[in-house]
């Protein structure tokens, strides 16, 4: 027995998108589905897959709010769900070698840069090697935050742009991001890819099973935490499309 919400964003494979009412792009916006009977509920009520650049997120709540002659707002709390013989479906994983590759590169960013500014390059190198942070030739040189689980599989890659001041390099006021398992060159077809996100940093569990555990926001503050708190164990959840979400 687990508890699961009532109504929740469709997670199979493949999943089936509909076009986002916001942004009119078609095949973006993942559904909710009822987990009791599997239907979904309206075409528009769901989240674009586009999450900076449109940003919808229209919940069963908002629905059931707008629509109170359809249902009861309790029908969607919490529930106690009995599932025998749940079959979870398996993430899918990156090959090492993309991330050895995209970590020899690691100097070429300018987030490294930066951060070396202040600490040098030896323990810069040191805290990039540590939590798996390295660089990519696309999107001139951005930095990598691989996301390895505890058993050393790779789940994904977060591609970020950074300036000379070491901040998040944004245009037209949204962040640049890319995800590592949706790049053709490291995985055969991008949209068969089973993400299932896990902390960044995760890794480091097994190495220090007896150190205690804290958990920021941001990849980079994990990094940046480590350096001046390295007594702690410091892992990202990765934000608002990070591993605490349902959707990446």
């Amino acid at each position: 027995m687990i508890n699961d919400y009532r109504y929740r964003l469709d997670n199979s494979r493949p999943r089936i998108k509909v076009t986002c009412p916001a942004c009119g792009r078609s095949r973006k916006l993942v559904r909710y589905v009822n987990t009791q009977t599997g239907l979904f509920l309206a075409d528009h009520v769901g989240k674009c897959d586009r999450i900076f650049k449109c940003g919808y997120h229209y919940t069963p709540s908002d629905y059931f709010r707008d629509h109170p002659w359809l249902n009861d707002i309790t029908s969607h709390r919490p529930v106690s769900l009995h599932i025998i013989n749940e079959q979870l479906s398996q993430p899918s994983f990156i090959e090492r070698s993309w991330m050895v590759e995209s970590m020899n590169r690691s100097q070429s960013s300018s987030l490294f840069r930066f951060l070396s500014s202040l600490w040098g390059n030896d323990e810069t190198m040191r805290l990039f090697r540590l939590y798996n942070v390295g660089a990519t030739s696309r999107m001139n040189d951005a930095a990598v935050f691989w996301q390895v689980d505890i058993n050393g599989c790779i789940r994904t890659g977060k591609i970020m742009r950074y300036g000379n001041n070491g901040h998040r390099i944004k245009e037209d006021g949204l962040v640049n991001l890319m995800w590592a398992h949706r790049m053709k060159s490291m995985v055969d077809n991008p949209e068969d890819f089973n993400l299932v996100q896990c902390f960044f940093g995760e890794h480091l569990l097994s190495v220090c099973p007896d150190s205690k555990v804290l958990i920021v926001e941001s990849e980079k503050s994990a990094v940046i935490a480590s350096h001046y708190y390295p007594q702690y164990l410091w892992l990202a959840s990765g934000g608002c499309c990070g591993c605490l979400n349902q959707t990446a």
